[in-house]
């Protein structure tokens, strides 16, 4: 399979001044809601909250999963 892969933690690093890039501290500097963590789904959606950040989108429509 060749899919296309976006590394969330290279982009992260790149633009963000953090001491720590965990899911967590990710989600604490953009102030999404980290209830929930380390469930499947639960980890998927706030990934994308946080890629939807650092890429600048702005109103991002919600991926029904």
């Amino acid at each position: 399979l060749e899919n296309p892969v976006i590394d969330t933690l290279h982009l992260a690093r790149k633009k963000l001044g953090l001491s720590s890039f965990q899911l967590g501290d990710l989600a604490r500097h953009y102030k999404i809601n980290y209830s929930d963590a380390h469930r499947a789904l639960r980890d998927v959606e706030i990934t994308r909250e946080i890629f939807y950040h650092l890429m600048g989108f702005k109103n991002p429509q919600p991926v029904l999963l």
